[in-house]
């Protein structure tokens, strides 16, 4: 009786050990993509709203102090913050206080308010989504190159340059 069981468990464990050692025709496929940048734009200029920041009756009115302002992006971000900032330079998650002023000539009888706004420094961030195909048949794995994909993204990162200023007279 022993020896049936002993002959039974032996002939499990050979079908158990051969149906782990026997890979499928097509163990896995699997694709995985990275975004990059393509192209990132020429720098240009750009403003935030009005502010309120002084207000006077005749003679002058003076806006004069630190502005924080944060970097921004907006847009689609496809790669990560860190490589963007690696890319451009500087980092697209801080604030920056910025002093600045500006007096303006306020005639008699009116009522002068200067206001300000942040400007920035944008770039159009251009960037482009690639695949890569791994496939394993029967124990080999195979890499294939980086392909384009026709998925496009644009982001726009914003830094903070400073403090514009203008006079509003009533």
């Amino acid at each position: 009786m022993f020896g049936r069981l002993r002959l039974a468990l032996a002939l499990a464990l050979a079908g158990a050990l051969l149906l782990v050692a026997a890979p499928a025709a097509s163990a896995f496929n699997k694709t995985v993509y990275q975004w990059r940048i393509v192209r990132i734009s020429a720098a240009y200029t750009t403003y935030g709203p009005w502010n309120f920041c002084a207000q006077s009756h005749g003679g002058s009115v003076t806006c004069s102090r630190g502005f924080t302002v944060a970097n921004t992006v907006t847009g689609s971000l496809g790669v990560s913050g860190e490589l963007l900032s690696e890319t451009l330079g500087y980092s697209i998650t801080t604030s920056s206080t910025l002093t600045g002023g500006a007096t303006f000539a306020v005639p008699a009888h009116r009522i002068g308010i200067a206001e300000w706004r942040a400007r920035f420094v944008t770039r159009a961030v251009h960037q482009r989504l690639y695949a890569q195909a791994w496939v394993c048949d029967i124990g080999c794995v195979l890499k294939y190159s980086w392909t384009a994909t026709n998925r496009y993204e644009t982001a726009y990162a914003s830094r903070y340059v400073g403090p514009d200023f203008r006079p509003v007279i009533r």
